[in-house]
């Protein structure tokens, strides 16, 4: 996940967005390649990225209880 803001006369703007890969991938070395690849798409089109993280869903805490 690239957190990246726009980029207006050469100042970074509040205009911020997320953004991600369109699947996910096998390692975190493999995140790390997609993080510098979104990197460089963002930068050619007037974005700097500003945060990233990689996200593991095997980390992720699925008891979230009963329906309400």
């Amino acid at each position: 996940m690239i957190l990246a803001c726009g980029v207006l006369n050469g100042e970074i703007t509040n205009d911020c967005r997320t953004f991600g890969a369109d699947r996910n991938v096998a390692s975190e070395e493999q995140c790390l390649n997609q993080v510098m690849i979104g990197n460089a798409v963002m930068e050619a089109n007037n974005w700097r990225m500003v945060d990233w993280y990689c996200f593991n869903w095997n980390d992720v805490n699925r008891n979230l209880g009963e329906p309400a």
